[in-house]
């Protein structure tokens, strides 16, 4: 017998034993209670059922690492696949700069950025036509 109970993640859970009946109460996060009726047939204990359900559980936390990995496989496999359909694409890989490579790039960079500054501000007006400092 399998019951859908929520699709949020379950807070607590309770046993209630009346003269006739057994509930069993689920909470939710979301603040739900539900009220179950536990059948006379899931009252007594069967033979083995704790050895049961714990070789079901460690199966089931098996087969979630198991399904873990394929996933994190899969991912692996596709990853290889894009970078192998790039390369017969022609595309070439992104380049990794050393940190020596970085800072030259920029500086570089930065004194374009000077020039360009100099260069706008002469344009203005604002400076006279004489060159920046170690630009020219």
């Amino acid at each position: 017998m399998v019951q859908s109970i929520s699709a949020n993640a379950l807070t607590a859970v309770s046993l209630f034993d009346f003269a006739r009946r057994q509930l069993i109460a689920i909470g939710g996060t979301q603040g739900v209670l539900q009220l179950f009726v536990v059948p006379r047939r899931l009252k007594r204990r069967v033979l083995n059922e704790l050895t049961s359900f714990t070789t079901y559980t460690e199966r089931e936390v098996k087969r979630q690492e198991f399904v873990i990995s394929r996933w994190n496989m899969r991912d692996q496999e596709k990853m290889e696949k894009e970078a192998e359909t790039k390369k017969q694409a022609g595309v070439a890989p992104a380049v990794q700069l050393t940190e020596d490579e970085l800072l030259q790039k920029e500086a570089a960079e930065y004194q374009e950025y000077l020039k360009e500054e100099h260069a706008f501000l002469r344009s203005l007006g604002l400076i006279e036509e004489e060159p920046l400092n170690g630009l020219a």
